[in-house]
C-alpha cells in the first residue's frame, strides 16, 4: 500500500481527461504509467510487482486532488 500511496503522490496533480504518460516511480528504478479517462484512471509501475491500481472517479472530479498542505 505504501508503494501505491507513493506512486499517486509522484503523479502530476490535475491530469486532463483522455491523456496518460510517465513518472519515474518513487519506490524503484521503473516508469510509473498513468492513464486518465472518463470516470477513471489507471496507474501501473514498469517494476514486476511494485504497485498497479486502477480507481474509479466522480464525473468532473480532478484527479489526483492537490495535497493538503502542498505548496501551490
Amino acid at each position: 500500500m505504501a508503494r501505491l500511496v507513493a506512486a499517486i503522490t509522484a503523479l502530476p496533480t490535475a491530469i486532463p481527461l483522455r491523456t496518460g504518460g510517465f513518472v519515474p516511480c518513487p519506490s524503484c528504478d521503473g516508469q510509473v504509467r498513468y492513464d486518465r479517462w472518463h470516470r477513471g484512471a489507471s496507474l501501473c509501475c514498469s517494476t514486476e510487482g511494485c504497485c498497479e491500481a486502477r480507481f474509479n472517479i466522480a464525473a468532473g472530479a480532478v484527479w489526483p486532488a492537490k495535497r493538503l498542505g502542498a505548496e501551490a
